[in-house]
């Protein structure tokens, strides 16, 4: 019964330590009206920008320079087979039209001194115009 309790300890704690590295280190939540950001990120670990939108509107927040970015110290983090997650905020039961937090999570490389800059445009995809357009610069550090 003894080695089953340890065995059983030992898996929990394996289960917590798996899920505590996937979950982003540093987050970022852009304040509305916001258009320019900077934020500091540690070295090979996760990060996430989370932006306020309301995709019922036909608006979406999407990376707009991500081909740029792929071979610079940060990279977009792929959930699902998708990048960027939306959460609804809490609301009764059967309510419609709810906005919420889009949320995009990326891995930080080695340290760099370089600012990346990450930009993200808020529009409708048949739109050639995008509505609202924020850039985060990026700095990994050690």
């Amino acid at each position: 019964m003894k080695a089953f309790v340890k065995i059983l300890l030992l898996a929990i704690v394996s289960i917590s330590f798996v899920s505590a590295e996937d979950k982003p280190q540093t987050v970022l939540q852009v304040p509305n009206g916001a258009s320019n950001l900077s934020m500091v990120v540690k070295a090979n670990k996760l990060f996430s920008i989370r932006l306020q939108g309301n995709p019922t509107t036909g608006y979406m927040w999407a990376l707009t320079n991500a081909d740029a970015i792929n071979s610079s110290a940060v990279s977009p983090v792929e959930k699902n087979g998708e990048f960027g997650t939306f959460k609804p905020d809490p609301h009764q039961k059967g309510m419609v039209g709810v906005g919420g937090i889009f949320e995009f999570t990326f891995k930080a490389g080695e340290a760099t001194n370089e600012l990346i800059p990450l930009e993200f445009a808020y529009k409708r995809a048949w739109e050639q115009e995008n509505g609202k357009v924020v850039t985060v610069k990026v700095q990994v550090t050690k």
